[in-house]
């Protein structure tokens, strides 16, 4: 029997979306979900369709055949409910669908943020390399010319280098926690930093609106009313701080304050959401306001997305090269300097008067 390790591992978002498409695929050609599965056998690795042909064998609901594999919870939530009102194939197509959108999205992200990363690794590989295998040989370099130049200049640019890269790291390492510490505390204190910060919050509003439009879509869309979507929301969610924020929605919405009122008094929402979503109560279109909204937010971010990306290439750029003159001009100057005194006084004697002495 494969090990729960051995298939969590296998069965990554990419291979989940590859088999749910090949699979819906099979069983809307008019194959059995047994027959399926031993044509999917011989196209994926044996030991992670096994599994889910001795549970078909058994009688296991499928959705529950899934979740034994490690699937993503909210994949197995749409299958469970589609299989429950008879329309495993419909589950099945959806799911397809909302793992290869999840897979664009993250690839495009990892496309636009590698390169700028990448850029910045190597600079700061190549300034540490500078500073520790080529300081002291610029130094002697002055020394043996006799030239009065010192590395200070240089030091000081790299020091400042450094405190860069450290602050990007201590970045790196803020993110994790928010997305990954579960202290409720600080999750507190995120929610508010976040949302409250003149330069974070219209963007955080806007962050989180597509977030959640897109998220309460995928449950809707499974048949569940508008309180049930917000429950599964709320135990599915994987990010701290967001979680924090479902959990202080559904709160409010359990004190008795109508849907309507509780959007509009929500501080994490973008207005546009808010009156999106004040007319889709009004005619009672949730869903294809949300798929609506959700779309065009999604456009929108990533216009923005790609333009910072842009900006921070070029921003990258422009400071590598002012490095770079900076550390040429710091060598250099000391060289200039010494040509321009050997010269000055060369001709000093050139144009000094002779000295006529009387007869």
């Amino acid at each position: 029997m494969p090990t729960t390790k051995s298939l969590k591992s296998y069965w990554s978002l990419s291979m989940q979306q590859k088999f749910l498409s090949r699979f819906s695929q099979l069983l809307e050609n008019g194959f059995s979900i047994a027959d399926a599965l031993a044509i999917m056998k011989t196209l994926f690795k044996k030991h992670a369709v096994d599994p889910m042909i001795i549970a078909c064998l058994q009688g296991q609901n499928f959705a529950d055949t899934l979740e034994e594999c490690h699937f993503e919870h909210r994949i197995i939530y749409m299958i469970r409910s589609s299989e429950q009102a008879g329309a495993l194939l419909q589950g099945l197509q959806k799911a397809a669908d909302y793992s290869d959108f999840h897979l664009k999205n993250r690839s495009d992200l990892s496309k636009k943020i590698r390169y700028p990363l990448t850029l910045f690794g190597l600079m700061s590989l190549i300034l540490i390399a500078v500073f520790i295998l080529f300081m002291p040989k610029i130094q002697s370099f002055y020394d043996s010319f006799n030239l009065s130049g010192d590395t200070d200049f240089l030091q000081t640019i790299f020091i400042i280098i450094g405190c860069l890269i450290g602050v990007i790291a201590l970045l790196t390492i803020l993110m994790t926690l928010i997305l990954k510490w579960q202290s409720i505390p600080f999750q507190a204190h995120v929610k508010q930093w976040l949302f409250k910060l003149p330069l974070l919050r219209s963007l955080m509003q806007k962050i989180f609106s597509y977030y959640f439009s897109s998220q309460w879509l995928i449950f809707l869309t499974c048949g569940l009313s508008l309180k049930e979507s917000l429950e599964m929301m709320l135990k599915f969610e994987t990010i701290p701080f967001i979680k924090l924020i479902i959990k202080e929605f559904n709160q409010t919405l359990e004190a008795g304050t109508p849907l309507e009122l509780a959007f509009h008094q929500s501080p994490y929402f973008t207005p546009y959401f808010r009156l999106t979503m004040a007319h889709a109560l009004t005619l009672g279109s949730i869903q294809a306001e949300l798929a609506y909204y959700s779309h065009s937010e999604f456009k929108q971010l990533s216009a923005l997305l790609s333009q910072s990306f842009k900006i921070l290439q070029f921003s990258l750029l422009m400071l590598i090269g002012i490095i770079i003159i900076l550390i040429y001009l710091s060598i250099l100057q000391p060289v200039f300097q010494h040509h321009l005194k050997t010269l000055g006084g060369t001709n000093n004697e050139k144009i000094k008067p002779k000295r006529i002495y009387p007869n």
